[in-house]
């Protein structure tokens, strides 16, 4: 083989070995923009579960849901004080109060929600998501538990329940008990 058909085809080597690199390093990229993209969470878009957000009608949460898998009216069981006339619908891993007079969601309470945050999580991952929101301790003054607040407007909140630095729980929409 001639000097000068060696040159060439270690060039072409050179060249799709180039090319392999290129192609891989734009692929990471793209791979870590689309990353970067999904760990960006608006505080609208917290306020939405499944499909589900405060005020859509139980019509609507049926086409999203499905049929709850039990209904129960909040004046049965340990609800606490309730603050307006509501059924509970029941899902597998979380409930939904819906408001009898308006037939609209209230309150969505579960144990994730869809961005990633979910019940065990320490609570700083709420901040590095949404900022710092409203710490509000405990009344029963154990500084370990509280509540992390976020507000959409004057009714569309985002409750995180803390217990020892992680995430116990999550409430969207308003409280339904004192």
């Amino acid at each position: 083989m001639t000097q000068v058909k060696r040159i060439f085809i270690y060039s072409l080597f050179s060249i799709a070995i180039i090319l392999i690199i290129i192609i891989t390093v734009q692929a990471v990229i793209a791979e870590q923009e689309e990353l970067e993209e999904e760990l960006t969470i608006t505080l609208e878009e917290a306020f939405i579960y499944r499909g589900v957000n405060y005020g859509m009608s139980s019509n609507k949460v049926v086409e999203k849901l499905g049929e709850p898998l039990e209904v129960i009216s909040i004046l049965e069981g340990n609800w606490g004080p309730i603050l307006w006339d509501a059924t509970v619908w029941i899902y597998k891993d979380y409930f939904i109060i819906i408001d009898n007079i308006n037939d609209t969601v209230k309150t969505i309470h579960t144990e994730e929600i869809d961005h990633g945050l979910k019940k065990g999580d320490n609570y700083l991952k709420i901040i590095d998501y949404y900022g710092e929101g409203e710490i509000i301790p405990s009344p029963h003054g154990d500084r370990s538990y509280f509540t992390i607040h976020y507000n959409l407007d004057k009714d569309q909140m985002l409750w995180f329940f803390i217990g020892e630095n992680k995430i116990q729980f999550i409430q969207i929409g308003v409280p339904y008990a004192d």
